[in-house]
């Protein structure tokens, strides 16, 4: 798929079509990490939220057992 930039005020943007949004499960709220290497954009949905919570949980879950009683 070829995507041109569209300008957005002082900027530029790319628009997504529908299903790849919702392929991704991205919504307006949807907080992206944007990341180059150097040839390319990489742009994808963040996950460090619910990977810092998965860690937490697992780490201390034991913890959260007894605490729950």
């Amino acid at each position: 798929m070829k995507k041109k930039l569209i300008k957005i005020g002082n900027s530029f943007g790319i628009t997504l079509e529908k299903p790849i949004l919702q392929l991704l499960k991205i919504t307006p709220k949807t907080e992206l990490d944007v990341v180059t290497d150097g040839h390319r954009l990489i742009i994808e949905p963040s996950h460090k939220f619910k990977e810092a919570v998965r860690r937490t949980s697992e780490k201390y879950s034991l913890t959260f057992k007894k605490l729950a009683k």
